[in-house]
């Protein structure tokens, strides 16, 4: 469940991230724009600066939930591990505790461990960036088709 809530926070930040730049372009036609001749109205003003709070606060969130997630997939897994490790060790016969030191057994139950788990922690984050890319394209698709298929052909290279 962890790694499932930490893949959607990462792609939820990705569409964050281009949903950011449609809203920031809008805004920007829809207040910046007018505001040098005409005016803008204040339900327009409103409007878009509550879309732009509201995506900005959506990034935040994806990345907390991203975050918060996959740390706690880690620290299960951890735990889950060590259990694991030191039921081996209590099952082990006595003259395999005999011919080892005390901490060198903990330093395998601990950090063995960590450099197994220390793999899984990164991932929701590259998944993210995988929709990040698809997101992006898609995005340059619905704004310059043309554009997108020079950058679909020199982005190999």
């Amino acid at each position: 469940m962890p790694m499932a809530v930490s893949v959607l926070g990462a792609v939820a930040f990705a569409a964050a991230a281009v949903g950011a730049t449609a809203v920031l372009g809008r805004a920007t036609d829809e207040v910046v724009g007018p505001a040098f001749g005409r005016g803008v109205s204040t339900t327009t003003l409103r409007t878009w600066s509550v879309a732009l709070v509201a995506v900005g606060a959506g990034r935040g969130l994806s990345v907390v939930v991203r975050r918060y997630f996959a740390a706690m997939l880690e620290a299960r897994m951890q735990a889950g591990l060590r259990t694991q490790v030191v039921d081996k060790y209590l099952t082990a016969p006595m003259s395999f505790h005999q011919t080892r030191r005390p901490g060198e057994l903990l330093a395998h139950a601990d950090a063995d461990v960590i450099g197994t788990t220390t793999v899984i922690k990164p991932l929701p984050f590259s998944i993210g960036l995988v929709a990040l890319v698809v997101f992006a394209f898609v995005s340059l698709i619905l704004v310059d088709p043309v554009f997108a298929l020079v950058a679909a052909c020199l982005f190999p290279f």
